[in-house]
């Protein structure tokens, strides 16, 4: 695929939540520039919001370009239908040799526990995560095992972030003031902003 049908597919696959700028990158991968979202907006776009661990990751070749298909087990549908597994379908990944990378694209571990927001289904009937990694959240565990795990944002250090204020853009800030807050208050904000708030589970346990 040129990079000129890369650019258009992912307009297409990821409308509203990507800039219109897509370039080819040296390496194979892709130069991203993003809209930055805050907590708001992620929740806002997301049409599944949910607490939950990779479950596995299989990479394969689909229209000679690279995909990774995530398995993910729920522990908390925070928006969006009651589910116990969520299959996640995204461009990017390495298989047999090939890598294909996707500059902006979150990639999931086999174990790792998430918040994960997702948009609607695209034509092709996979949802992608909003704003790409900015939709991805590890919940990251102290040494302590006592203390409560708190949530950090995923973000590529080579994608561009810029906010939109009055039809203008300008450069966003790295972090999300939601960085770092205990899991159970993440989730507490979370369901505020969807209105339902109130509920105390806890996924907590490792």
């Amino acid at each position: 695929m040129t990079s000129g049908r890369l650019s258009r597919y992912l307009n297409l696959r990821v409308a509203a939540l990507l800039l219109p700028l897509a370039l080819a990158a040296p390496g194979g991968g892709l130069a991203t520039t993003l809209q930055r979202f805050d907590l708001a907006q992620l929740t806002d776009n997301a049409t599944q919001i949910f607490v939950g661990r990779c479950h596995s990751a299989k990479t394969e070749i689909e229209s000679e370009q690279v995909y990774t298909h995530y398995l993910f087990s729920v522990e908390q549908m925070i928006k969006g239908d009651p589910a116990q597994e969520v299959h996640v379908h995204l461009l990017g990944g390495k298989f047999q040799g090939v890598r294909h990378t996707i500059v902006g694209m979150p990639t999931f571990v086999p174990g790792e526990r998430i918040v994960l927001f997702l948009t609607a289904l695209d034509d092709r009937g996979h949802a992608w995560p909003v704003g790409l990694g900015q939709g991805k959240f590890r919940i990251v565990f102290a040494a302590a095992s006592n203390e409560e795990p708190r949530v950090f944002q995923s973000l590529s250090s080579s994608a561009e972030f810029l906010t939109l204020t009055d039809h203008a853009a300008k450069p966003a800030a790295e972090a999300l003031e939601t960085d770092g807050l205990y899991l159970s208050e993440f989730l507490s904000r979370v369901r505020d902003l969807t209105g339902a708030g109130g509920t105390d589970d806890k996924p907590n346990a490792r």
